[in-house]
């Protein structure tokens, strides 16, 4: 389940073209989800295992 979100994740950054002025606040933004999405998969599989 977390492997399908991931997966549909990915999809979505590498289906979205980078733009010149997302490069700024917006980029960290989106590193920030990024990081969030991944740390919560880890917790969620550590805490199911």
């Amino acid at each position: 389940m977390e492997t399908d979100a991931l997966e549909r994740e990915n999809a979505w950054a590498v289906s979205e073209p980078p733009r010149d002025e997302d490069n700024g606040l917006l980029g960290i933004v989106r590193a920030v989800q990024v990081g969030l999405v991944f740390w919560g998969g880890v917790a969620l599989l550590i805490w199911a295992w």
